[in-house]
């Protein structure tokens, strides 16, 4: 997303991981390809991003409208979407930085999806013309 009169710096892109329970079908795969979720019933890691409802745009857009039926549960919470898997609710689909960060130990699999060349795609935006003068010096340090 764009808004006027602002600049954006990618601090990173990520890309995304299935996390499933240990005993899954899937957790002994190498990679998972989008097709193999065509069943599953899907968590999503979702940002509080607000598009309207009738909106085209989703949060994934790698995932096709197929697959998108099959989505349970968005959530922006990480520790519940890792409860939600261990629970059987579904399985997950979120992006790197989720999977290296300290977490409940609850025998969950991660794996990365096979999502093509997209990924997930971390930014600040800042305005154009800043008005603190510590922002240039932030922008400048990372």
């Amino acid at each position: 997303l764009r808004y006027s009169n602002s600049l954006s710096k990618t601090i990173g892109e990520y890309p995304y991981y299935v996390v499933v329970p240990t005993d899954h079908y899937l957790s002994g795969t190498r990679k998972v390809e989008l097709r193999q979720l065509r069943y599953e019933k899907l968590i999503l890691h979702d940002f509080k991003i607000e598009v309207p409802a009738n909106s085209e745009i989703h949060p994934h857009p790698f995932l096709n409208k197929e697959i998108m039926k099959n989505v349970a549960q968005v959530t922006d919470d990480i520790e519940n979407i890792l409860i939600f898997v261990a629970a059987g609710i579904g399985i997950a689909i979120v992006p790197e930085f989720d999977v290296f960060k300290p977490q409940i130990n609850i025998n969950l699999a991660y794996i990365p999806l096979d999502t093509g060349d997209y990924r997930e795609k971390l930014e600040i935006v800042y305005p154009e013309k800043d008005a603190n003068p510590l922002l240039r010096y932030f922008m400048d340090k990372i």
